[in-house]
């Protein structure tokens, strides 16, 4: 979506060795799984501080990003955030699959 995936994962990893303490209490978790036994729903949480865009720098250049948001019809910044935070929770619930098997 032309964000620069590494400032996401530097800031990923800095929020979670500083944390909102200041790394009193060391790496911590960025994601909270939770099921809601009364809803019957598995809940995921994902907290990170992260800007997201949708104009300038490379989404108004590229063809691609350009496609990508044509298709997901323009969407806000605040809704392209919640887009980019179902992926990061899906990835990580994968990986999380993928080392208890």
């Amino acid at each position: 979506m032309g964000q620069d995936w590494r400032a996401v994962e530097a800031a990923g990893h800095s929020y979670a060795a500083l944390g909102k303490d200041g790394g009193k209490r060391g790496y911590m978790p960025l994601t909270r799984y939770r099921i809601r036994e009364e809803e019957g729903l598995f809940e995921g949480e994902l907290e990170i501080p992260l800007s997201v865009g949708t104009v300038g720098g490379s989404i108004k250049s590229n063809p691609s990003f350009k496609n990508t948001y044509q298709i997901m019809d323009y969407p806000t910044a605040a809704e392209l955030g919640h887009v980019m935070t179902s992926v990061g929770l899906a990835a990580n619930f994968a990986a999380l699959r993928a080392l208890s098997i």
